[in-house]
């Protein structure tokens, strides 16, 4: 494929090899122009040279596989980590009495917050969803300006996530409110 003609698989295999240099040093990171010229042809033999291939500068069936799965591979590393979704019904609450995996993901993040905030106390991780989680919801509610019931619905559940994804926002001097 040296000196093609059609600049979309030209700008396929620049973007190919940008993103197998992000973490590989020894592939030259090449501009993605759609333009075959010596800096893609220098950045294909780096890569064959890094991959065990023979070193043309051109990209045939061979180069172009291992290019292909070098940089799904980058993807899967460097892609976000799949979410739970704790409520796959919005409606669903979780209340004292409560026992399941969701519960213990609770009081797993409501622990970890209790480590960051003055607000929250340790609740355990029972998996039962005891009084004491029930307070730890409700100083988190209030924190949040949300209804201070004691359960967890979709928007504390949301809440909390955030918090716990971020740390973000602090948790105020009174340890009342969120900033």
């Amino acid at each position: 494929m040296n000196n093609i003609d059609n600049r979309d698989a030209v700008r396929e295999i620049q973007q190919y090899l940008r993103t197998v240099s992000s973490s590989n040093s020894s592939v030259r990171r090449v501009e993605v122009d759609g333009i075959f010229g010596p800096e893609t042809q220098q950045a294909v033999r780096d890569f064959q040279r890094a991959f065990g291939l023979p070193q043309t500068g051109r990209v045939d069936t061979d180069t172009w596989n291992e290019l292909y799965a070098q940089y799904l591979r980058v993807l899967a590393e460097t892609a976000a980590a799949v979410q739970i979704t704790a409520f796959q019904d919005p409606r669903q609450v979780l209340r004292i009495g409560d026992r399941d995996e969701r519960v213990i993901f609770l009081q797993i993040m409501l622990n970890a917050l209790a480590n960051r905030f003055a607000g929250l106390g340790a609740v355990g991780s029972s998996g039962v969803y005891d009084q004491k989680t029930s307070d730890a919801v409700k100083n988190l509610q209030s924190a949040a300006g949300l209804d201070q019931n004691g359960e967890t619905d979709k928007m504390t559940w949301d809440f909390l996530a955030s918090l716990y994804n971020t740390g973000l926002p602090q948790w105020s001097e009174n340890r009342n409110a969120v900033q």
